[in-house]
């Protein structure tokens, strides 16, 4: 996945559209320093045997283990929508407000994470598991994000298990772009209330998903009988609509 160098930065408003041009094209794709950092750690924990920027897989995945079908991905912050959380700002759009080309970079690093959730879609569908973790975790937690990988690769009892659960109705809090979502709905699981008060992402739930069911409040807005309420609301409807057709 693309980077920006050690501390990214959005696009400088004083500098011109050709000029940033010409420095974004420098960027690399591959081989990052926060890749290079994570495949180092992984060695260090004793997973060897994987394989770097698998141009064979949807989204070209920065870490793939075959034998585990697992896919790893290392997102720049920048470029995949993370940076406005951890600099302070309310929404990527309040970050890049003062830039030049505001919705240019807006609307390139909004493609970016809708392709994200495209190819993650992509990969589950075809049974694969996805780990994705931000630049910024593996610069700062590497053994932590290590220490989920081989959670991931030792878990596959776990997994044959949970795809033998009954039909359940799963509460979604922080629902993000919808990927939890998608990965339940495939082992039968049914959303039956939604939160997330990012309007970026609202947008792209809502496009895959619907917004049935959907609160956009912040978490900290809603009291406990608010999402109990819904979801006996959301389950009742989706009863109904068993039983219609038995």
């Amino acid at each position: 996945m693309t980077t920006l160098p050690a501390r990214p930065t959005a696009p400088d408003p004083t500098r011109s559209p050709a000029l940033v041009s010409e420095i974004m094209g420098r960027v690399s794709s591959r081989n990052t320093e926060p890749e290079r950092i994570f495949q180092k750690a992984l060695r260090r924990a004793g997973l060897r045997s994987f394989r770097a920027c698998d141009t064979s897989l949807p989204g070209k995945p920065d870490v793939v283990l075959p034998r585990k079908r697992l896919a790893i991905f290392v997102d720049g912050d920048f470029w995949h929508g993370h940076q406005y959380k951890a600099r302070g700002f309310e929404s990527l759009q309040s970050q890049l407000s003062d830039v030049n080309n505001a919705e240019y970079w807006t609307e390139k690093i909004s493609r970016n994470a809708n392709r994200d959730f495209k190819t993650t879609t992509a990969l589950l569908e075809s049974g694969w598991r996805v780990l994705r973790f931000w630049e910024s975790d593996i610069r700062k937690f590497p053994d932590k994000c290590v220490e989920v990988t081989m959670e991931s690769v030792d878990s596959t009892a776990e997994r044959a298990a949970f795809s033998a659960l009954p039909r359940r109705t799963v509460v979604e809090l922080f629902a993000g772009i919808g990927l939890v979502r998608l990965a339940l709905r495939r082992r039968n699981w049914q959303t039956i209330f939604a939160n997330d008060n990012d309007p970026q992402k609202m947008a792209m739930y809502g496009a895959n998903f619907g917004l049935e069911a959907f609160d956009s409040r912040s978490i900290h807005e809603m009291i406990p009988i608010d999402a109990v309420e819904q979801s006996n609301e959301r389950a009742n409807i989706l009863q109904s609509r068993r039983h219609l057709h038995e």
